[in-house]
């Protein structure tokens, strides 16, 4: 059987999102679906950094097996940082087509406790 195997991939560049402080960013990404994706970094004053990521978001209705919710701790590392944006953006189980850097104090409703689902 004869089978054709693509190579030499080409890779453009359809959109960009600028984050000014990488190390303190809330980006708020959505697929052509409308499902929504959250990636939260927090680095503390002694150089601790947690990494958020939350999605799809989940309303009431849904099945609590169709969120996830992924908590990353490191000491401050610019290149882990950068790889975690990246990785989210990118990840094609997502399939994002808009990003957008937004205020994490503004979507703390948005986000449902996960214990609810594990305890009730």
């Amino acid at each position: 059987m004869t089978k054709a195997f693509e190579y030499l991939v080409r890779v453009t560049k359809e959109a960009e999102i600028v984050i000014d402080d990488t190390g303190n960013t809330c980006i708020e990404a959505m697929n052509d679906s409308g499902v929504l994706f959250y990636l939260i970094i927090k680095t503390n004053g002694i150089g601790w950094t947690k990494v958020l990521t939350y999605g799809p978001v989940c309303d009431s209705t849904d099945n609590p097996h169709e969120c996830s919710c992924i908590l990353n701790c490191f000491e401050y590392d610019d290149y882990k940082i950068d790889k975690a944006i990246r990785s989210f953006l990118t990840d094609h189980k997502k399939r994002i087509t808009s990003a957008f850097e937004v205020d994490a104090e503004d979507i703390k409703d948005r986000l449902k406790d996960i214990k609810e689902y594990i305890y009730n």
